[in-house]
């Protein structure tokens, strides 16, 4: 019997070394995902209770090649799977070849020694907390091959400080982020677009809705143009946009979703279109300078609980009982 637990043992072990990875090459560890296609992978089995690193030994920067050999045949390195270099607090640098199209869930959790991380023009999705508490994190560059950031992406990014985003103002309004949390600029305060610092945008005509968490955290739009065909602002949009002062709502917006301009602390008029029907819950909540706000709507949009943080509003003549 005894001889027979030790065979067991011995055949588990074994399975778990080989569902770890399929092989490695050098200092990292790949999966196949397609027979000509391999994702980077973790080389230890993950101990999140005691945070214990995928790889025990690497350190400084780390470069992802773009194709990788194994037993005669090439692999394109498509994507960082997930917790790949989870609690890897000796890593200070990746870079990522332009052959990555997905960064998994976890991909980088807890790297707390990286500093700098900038994405090839190949990656279009960026996973749940995967960038999740990267505590020397100051800024991370972004190409407009990204469509969708998960939830807690960068949740616990403590010193993120700035977001360059390679691509133009009505692509970064095309990118769904999941949360708050996913949108890096909520932590980092500063984005730019090109190399500019954001202060003024104009959203191009062609835009009808701008999407959840767009802006969030900005702290340097002060004025936003929106275009003549807008019909929704998300939720969150412009959450905590604590320079923001002037934006002109055009006539065809007809709904403001859950704290789009909430905590926007020196935003202090807004004019209301006549084409409005609903404002969502916290709509302009601590918007505190905000005294004004203009409805021109003959019938009072629908409003959600803690709209207005006690505003004066002003109505046309012949307005409907709300």
């Amino acid at each position: 019997m005894k001889k027979q637990i030790s065979t067991l043992a011995i055949t588990l072990i074994t399975a778990i070394s080989t569902w770890a990875y399929d092989f490695k090459v050098g200092e990292l560890c790949y999966n196949i995902t397609n027979y000509n296609e391999v994702e980077v992978t973790y080389e230890q089995t993950l101990d999140s209770w005691n945070e214990v690193p995928t790889y025990s030994s690497l350190s400084g920067s780390i470069n992802i090649p773009r194709e990788v050999n194994y037993n005669g045949s090439n692999y394109t390195v498509t994507n960082i799977g997930s917790f790949s270099f989870s609690y890897c607090t000796s890593i200070t640098e990746i870079i990522l070849p332009n052959s990555i199209n997905n960064i998994e869930m976890n991909a980088f959790y807890k790297c707390t020694g990286l500093t700098e991380i900038i994405l090839p023009n190949s990656v279009t999705n960026i996973g749940s907390s995967a960038f999740y508490g990267c505590s020397s994190l100051t800024e991370i560059t972004i190409p407009n091959s990204v469509t969708s950031i998960e939830d807690n992406a960068f949740n616990n990014c403590s010193v993120l400080n700035a977001i360059y985003y390679l691509g133009q103002i009505e692509e970064w309004c095309n990118i769904n982020f999941e949360s708050d949390n996913s949108n890096p600029l909520f932590l980092a305060h500063n984005l730019y677009i090109n190399n500019t610092l954001i202060t003024e945008v104009t959203i191009p005509e062609g835009i009808t809705e701008i999407k959840n968490y767009t802006f969030i955290g900005s702290s340097s739009l002060k004025q936003i143009t929106l275009p003549n065909n807008l019909t929704h602002i998300g939720n969150e949009t412009f959450r905590n946009c604590s320079a923001l002062e002037q934006v002109s709502l055009p006539n065809s917006i007809t709904s403001i979703g859950e704290k789009a301009f909430r905590n926007c602390s020196n935003l202090t008029q807004i004019i209301l279109p006549s084409n409005i029907t609903n404002i969502g819950l916290g709509a302009f909540q601590m918007s505190l300078a905000l005294t004004s706000v203009y409805c021109e709507a003959i019938t009072p949009p629908t409003l959600g609980d803690y709209a207005f943080a006690d505003p004066i509003i002003f109505i046309p003549s012949g307005t409907k009982e709300a």
